[in-house]
């Protein structure tokens, strides 16, 4: 049993070996914390999906649902609880496949009971539970933002009206912008606009061609 304060944490165990489940249960429980031992990994993926644990102790190679899947299924559901990985495969190649399907740490066997207690306290230092969603639910939907909608009314009063400062002339659409057009008395208003640009003539004279 280690030594030292240590927070009691809510463990799930998941082994298949019995004696060593139970020998591993009985140091962690010595050691102050709350542990579950299963021993089928198909009951242990549903006890994993409850969140409910601090840490998850995981073996490999278990009856049902094998250890690297369990820990897909939790992270991919969205869990962020630490898990352990134990196994006797103890190749580099093993190591990653653990990793990669979202363990935290891999402890190969046989190991020293007190080196199992150093990690799990280690992986009880790290932050809490996240929430889960359904393995098969749809992401959650963000709400759409609200336009306001577009006013193409438009208050001015037009150069040279006799109206006061603070009067305005409404202009709405396309009659309003007609009407605009002829108040301004732009120079083809009522008239076909000129095709052409206008240029320069000499003399600083300004000379539209190809208008009509």
């Amino acid at each position: 049993m280690t030594t030292g304060a240590r927070r009691p944490l809510r463990i799930l165990l998941v082994d298949d070996e019995r004696r060593l489940a139970t020998t591993m249960e009985r140091w962690l429980s010595e050691d102050g914390h709350a542990v579950e031992a299963l021993h089928d990994g198909a009951a242990g993926l549903r006890r994993a999906l409850h969140n409910s644990h601090d840490v998850l102790i995981l073996d490999v190679r278990l009856p049902g649902v094998d250890g690297l899947e369990i820990c897909r299924r939790v992270r991919a559901a969205g869990g962020n609880t630490p898990i352990l990985l134990c196994s006797g495969r103890a190749t580099v190649e093993d190591r990653v496949a653990g990793f990669t399907a979202g363990a935290d740490d891999y402890l190969i066997k046989p190991f020293a009971l007190p080196e199992l207690g150093a990690r799990v306290h280690a992986l009880g230092r790290r932050p809490g539970r996240g929430p889960l969603r359904a393995p098969d639910a749809p992401p959650t939907s963000q709400p759409r933002p609200t336009v306001a909608p577009q006013n193409d009314t438009a208050e001015m009063a037009p150069p040279g009206s006799d109206q006061s400062p603070g009067a305005a002339t409404t202009l709405t659409g396309a009659r309003g912008l007609a009407g605009l057009t002829a108040r301004l008395r732009l120079p083809w208003a009522g008239r076909r606009r000129p095709t052409a640009g206008v240029i320069a003539a000499p003399g600083g004279r300004l000379d539209q061609r190809g208008g009509r």
